[in-house]
Parts: structure tokens; sequence; C-alpha cells
């Protein structure tokens, strides 16, 4: 089992004991098995399944790594969360876990919006309680908001940044604590950008986004701001979704498409284009075919996948990052040029 790295590595985000860019997928040695993996805008953390034990590597300035200190990690360093990990999550510059043998949601870093939910603004160093009122069942961050979806009571609980009304509770206020969001019914798919949030009600098969909205990437068919969940039309049940920077992409089950809208001036959105979409557009007008058998198995974490899919990775992550990539792949496989092309070209 190997957890493989490339990319942009300044502050040693990687995790090779370096801090050169590398153009081709490295082994980093995490000691095991890697059962979650969550990447930031310069640092990364993953769960080893086999030892227990949450490891995190690269800037800290603030204190996002989880080790009590604000010094830069080129290797994975192990974090005391108090348990086994069973969601992680990434902002721009903070973290948060949820350890399920004691129910509790531990976030830490950067903390000048709130993101934290702890009432304050003081960037945190170690792992800190977040009282959200019950069991998480769903976790996303974004760059400096944070949202939890609470399963027990079935509510959706966003807090930080609320400038371009991310959090959607209907104001501008920034939020300290968790503060309740309402979405109108259970949530199946969570997921955040930079400044924009979508969730997927299950008991009316609804996707409902809010927040910036200047490219688009929304999709409601507007480039307006907006403050609650606003329904998005994609043409279906959604089964995956995730949100890039400024971007969104849905895999609504009902047709096998995929869609994507908003920010496209890379070429993002896969539709042949550098056009901005502000409604939900197939990539490259095709229907994509069922995933392929195992092997290989493809496994996708929401909230962390914003480019190409390889089939050879087991997780991949590359959201509210500054440029680098990472996946676990399964065991004996170091082929790297497997790693360069789409799922469904």
């Amino acid at each position: 089992a190997l957890l493989k790295c490339w990319g942009y590595n300044n502050y040693g985000q990687l995790g090779d004991g370096t801090t050169t860019t590398i153009t081709t997928p490295t082994t980093i040695d995490v000691g095991g098995a890697v059962g979650l993996l969550a990447l930031g805008y310069s640092h990364t953390c993953a769960y080893v399944t086999n030892s227990a034990l949450l490891k995190c590597w690269g800037d800290n300035g603030y204190g996002q790594l989880g080790d009590g200190t604000s010094t830069n990690r080129n290797t994975p360093t192990m974090i005391d969360v108090g348990g086994a990990v069973g969601l992680l999550a990434l902002g721009y510059y903070h973290t948060c876990a949820y350890v399920t043998n004691s129910a509790l949601l531990k976030c830490w870093g950067f903390n000048g919006n709130g993101q934290l939910g702890d009432g304050t603004t003081s960037a945190r160093t170690t792992p800190t309680t977040i009282d959200v009122g019950g069991a998480v069942g769903l976790l996303a961050l974004g760059s400096s908001h944070t949202c939890a979806y609470v399963t027990n009571s079935t509510l959706l609980n966003c807090w930080g940044n609320n400038y371009y009304g991310q959090l959607g509770d209907g104001t501008s206020s920034v939020r300290y604590t968790p503060n309740t969001i309402d979405v109108g019914g259970p949530v199946g798919l969570l997921a955040l950008g930079y400044s924009h949030t979508c969730a997927y009600v299950t008991n009316g098969t609804l996707l409902k986004c809010w927040g910036y909205n200047n490219y688009g990437q929304l999709g409601d068919g507007t480039t307006t701001d907006r403050n609650t969940p606003t329904t998005i039309n994609v043409g279906g049940a959604v089964g995956l979704l995730t949100l890039g920077y400024s971007h969104t992409c849905a895999y609504v089950t009902d047709g096998a498409l995929l869609k994507c809208w908003g920010y496209n001036n890379y070429g993002q959105l896969g539709d042949g284009t550098y056009t901005n979409r502000i409604s939900p557009t197939s990539f490259r007008g095709l229907a994509l075919p069922p995933p392929p058998p195992s092997p290989p198995d493809v496994t996708l974490i929401p909230a962390t996948i914003s480019h190409n899919v390889p089939t050879t990775i087991t997780f991949v992550g590359n959201a509210l990052t500054d440029g680098k990539t990472c996946a676990f792949l399964p065991a004996g496989d170091d082929t790297q040029e497997r790693l360069l092309y789409p799922l469904h070209p």
C-alpha cells in the first residue's frame, strides 16, 4: 500500500523530507495503509488505519498541523487527536477531524474568521473540541469556513467567514460557533469551495448551493451571491459532489452524467472551452459509463477532488491546494503513467 505525492512542495507538504517541487509521483512513508487523506492549501494529513494514527505535514504557520508548534514539517508527523478518526477535512490553513470513539469534532489551525468554531479568533496549535451538538456524519472545510452535518438531529451546522453568504444563514455575519442552517431536509452530500457551499438534500433529491457566485459557481443561472440555500437544477439525483476554488462538479446518477459549472479559465470544467458556465454543463457533452469494476477500485472522497480521477487511485485529494496532488495506490502498483490520464477520457 503506497501513498504517492507530487507537485509544489515549498512548505514540505509532499512529505518526502524536502521542500523541492516534484514532477512525478513519489512514495511517502506514512507507516501503513491510508484510510483517509485530505489536502489543504499547503498542508497534508493522512489517517493510517493499521496504527490508528493521524499524521500531518507541510505548512504549520498557524498550527494547522496540530503538533503544538508552528514549525513546518516536511515528513509525516503524528498528531494526537485522542482516538480513531472517522472524518478528516482540511481548509486553507485549518484542519478538522471527527474522532469516532469519543464522538467529538476537533479542529485546529488558523481561526481569524472563527472557522474553528470555538467562539474565538485565536489560532490553535493542538486539536480543540468543538461542540456541534451530536455525532457528525459529514464534514467539509472551505478556505475560511466550516460545515458539519449532525446525524442524530439531521441538522447542518456552518461557521466561520460569511462575507459572501457562504454559511447560508441569510446574513453576511461571521459566526464563531456552529450555526444551524436550514437546507430543508437530511443531507447526503456536503462540499465546500473557497467561498461557496453545496449540499445534496436526500428527501427531495435536491442540490442546493449558496455563497460567492461571481463566476457562476452556484449554478443558478446568475452571478449573484446567495446567502441562503438555493436549489440548483442538475437534472436528477446526485451521487457525487465536489467543489474547487470557484467551480463545482456533480455526478448525476440519472443518465450517468458528470456536470460542472463556474470558473473555467483553465479548462477545469472539461467542456472543451475556457468559458465560465453559470449553470450545470455536461463534462465534454458526454455521458459517463459506470465506474470500472475492481480492480482497480476507485473511491472518491467528497470535497477533495477537483480534476481528473486516475484509474489506479484509491484516495486522491486536490481541491483547495497550492498545486500538489496525493494518491493512495493499491499494494504493489508502482506505475506512474497510469496517474496521467482521466478515468473517463
